[in-house]
């Protein structure tokens, strides 16, 4: 059997997992609900169960975690995960070691999606970049000089918590008027109904529960609500983006997510707002781009994270 390794996407709604193999990339890549995996002990056993059933097909060699919160990268010790409330102050790197019998490395998703888009996606060729991720969360992974940058406590890259008003909506963080507070998937629907109750829009047409794809779909049939919703959402990320342009000097921007597939609807009016108020300097050479990777780039991070920790050790 071939040396491969697994990687593992806790996000906020789903778990996602896949099999690296060095010489065809990944393998049976294949999701399943977060309740699964709601509570630690449970995740455990049923990581666990997958290493099992996948060791009869693979050789594989160790794992790389990717969890949608605040996670020490050394000890892999998860401090919390804004949107899994039962995931507080856990030894998780040593109790799923314990368990299954491999290394395991544990990091932020979002560094881990940043780690994918810039070794092989849409943030080839750049040296200092900020991934975003959009969906349940707003997370950031940043890339300066080539390297993952974690910060004295292995905590950066939290753009999503980045407060754009001091007296704004309660973040799940426990702060006020954080970007998250406002386009987070949850808030971004709410905001959409209460404009559906007032506006006229195609998407008062539909049966069902609307999903941010709908709003991406009425855009594109030239729908003027949904249009101006996807501009606003823009203008809410825009200003977090502005502070980080201002700041480091990145030269790419990663945009990704569910959120990401309103497309030019999200990239066009973000581009704008970077070109008209960020500082001239610090703007001129970023370029703003779609993710490569989608769904996968927490999965493919984390195998790369396991691959790149096995042939440091081996």
């Amino acid at each position: 059997m071939k040396s491969c390794y697994l990687g593992i996407d806790l996000g906020g709604t789903n778990f996602k997992y896949g099999v690296l193999d060095p010489a065809s990339g990944i393998r049976t890549f294949k999701t399943s609900p977060i309740a699964d995996i709601a509570y630690p002990d449970k995740a455990v056993d049923k990581i666990s169960g997958l290493i099992f059933e996948l060791s009869k097909r693979y050789e594989i060699k160790s794992a790389g975690l990717g969890v949608p919160g605040l996670v020490d990268f050394k000890t892999g010790y998860i401090h919390s995960l804004t949107n899994l409330r039962r995931w507080k102050n856990l030894h998780f790197k040593k109790m799923l070691e314990e368990k299954v019998g491999l290394p395991v490395l544990i990091d932020n998703d979002a560094n881990l999606a940043a780690l994918a888009e810039y070794c092989l996606g849409s943030g080839e060729g750049s040296v200092n970049m900020l991934m975003v991720t959009l969906g349940t969360g707003v997370g950031g992974g940043l890339i300066l000089n080539g390297q993952i940058y974690r910060g004295i406590n292995n905590a950066a890259g939290e753009i999503g918590h980045i407060p754009l008003s001091l007296n704004g909506p309660l973040c799940n963080c426990g702060g006020r008027g954080c970007l998250e507070a406002y386009i987070g998937n949850k808030r971004l629907l709410a905001y959409l109904n209460r404009r559906l109750k007032k506006e006229k829009s195609i998407l008062n047409n539909r049966s069902g529960q609307i999903e941010l794809k709908d709003v991406s779909i009425a855009a594109q049939r030239g729908d003027n609500l949904s249009v101006d919703f996807w501009k606003y959402t823009a203008g809410k990320l825009a200003q977090a983006l502005i502070g980080a342009v201002n700041l480091l000097n990145i030269d790419r921007i990663v945009i990704g997510g569910g959120i990401s597939d309103a497309g030019p609807f999200l990239i066009r009016p973000l581009k704008e707002y970077l070109k008209c108020l960020a500082m001239d300097i610090q703007a001129k050479n970023v370029k703003i781009v779609k993710a490569r990777f989608r769904g996968k780039a927490g999965v493919i991070g984390a195998s790369l994270l396991a691959k790149h920790q096995n042939n440091m050790e081996a």
